[in-house]
């Protein structure tokens, strides 16, 4: 859409482009925003010492999760597949991820813990 300066008593030129529009707009415009997508999920409380857990996020261009641990942080790892590191300190690493099932392709957040 582009509000050109031909404006009157709060009118304003108005023109519409369906597919490709050859001719910049008058004045630089802004992207689209919109409000981030946000997921909280508290997690059951553990009888040991050790959590142990890991995410993975299907469909999505971007995925991050935080914590109210500062100890605990994520890594974002796209492509998930066999082979992939689970924890940053251990040395598990995953196997027969085969499917979507598994979160073939999806984005891992590592957790550092």
């Amino acid at each position: 859409i582009d509000l050109g300066s031909d404006s009157v008593a709060g009118y304003a030129r108005v023109s519409i482009c369906l597919g490709i529009c050859w001719s910049p707009t008058a004045t630089p415009t802004q992207a689209p925003t919109r409000a981030p997508l946000d997921v909280s999920y508290q997690f059951p409380p553990v009888a040991t010492s050790q959590f142990v857990h890991g995410l993975c996020v299907l469909g999505a261009s971007k995925a991050r999760a935080t914590s109210d641990d500062p100890l605990l942080t994520y890594t974002s790892i796209p492509n998930f597949a066999d082979d992939v590191q689970l924890w940053t300190n251990r040395d598990y690493k995953a196997s027969g991820i085969d499917s979507e099932d598994y979160c073939k392709g999806g984005t891992y957040l590592q957790p550092s813990l």
